[in-house]
């Protein structure tokens, strides 16, 4: 990034140290976000994100024959794999689906899994400029964790509030061209 033309560069990033001394620590710094390449790294390792749709079959599996609403279903298989309290009715027609609720757990597990080994390798090719690696097998399960912890801070920081948006006065006061020669934009998009 330091090679884009910033008219303001962006704040230095504080660093978090992840690991202890029986792990091995390391530095990574904090962005309050993913990267677009981190994001990229992600969704490819992680696979398919198909726990919807195999939720969504199963529901109108038993929908159809339950015969009752989709809404119903959904919220019976929703609660089961989550192992959430059914009413009476709910539980009885959700033993009947057992197997297939166990197979809709193992998939979600699964899927998690791969999204949190995906976080934590994003992160150390990402942040410690180190493209090819792919060794967890040898990574500590400590350190995996406090990275894959510095992974979630993360998406959450993404998640809150940013600044507000400049005030007209604010507006005002900036300089009409920055040292590219170039005038700054200061409205939305164009159309908006």
């Amino acid at each position: 990034m330091a090679s884009l033309p910033f008219v303001q560069a962006p704040k230095e990033p504080e660093i978090r140290r992840c690991g202890n001394e029986q792990t091995g620590i390391l530095e990574f710094p904090v962005l309050g976000g993913l990267t677009v390449g981190e994001a990229q790294i992600i969704e490819n390792m992680s696979g398919g994100h198909d726990s919807l749709e195999k939720t969504a079959q199963l529901a109108q599996s038993i929908q159809q024959k339950e015969k009752i609403t989709l809404m119903e279903a959904i919220d019976i298989v929703d609660k089961a794999v989550q192992h959430l309290v059914l009413s009476p009715k709910s539980a009885k027609i959700a033993e009947r689906y057992t197997d297939a609720i166990a197979a809709l757990r193992r998939h979600f597990y699964e899927e998690g899994s791969k999204k949190n080994n995906a976080a934590v390798i994003a992160l150390i090719r990402c942040r410690l400029n180190l493209p090819d690696w792919d060794d967890l097998a040898h990574l500590h399960k400590d350190l995996w964790a406090d990275i894959l912890k510095l992974a979630g801070d993360e998406l959450t920081a993404e998640e809150t509030p940013k600044s507000e948006p400049l005030t007209e006065d604010q507006i005002k006061k900036q300089p009409a061209e920055n040292k590219n020669g170039k005038v700054p934009i200061t409205s939305g998009f164009a159309g908006s």
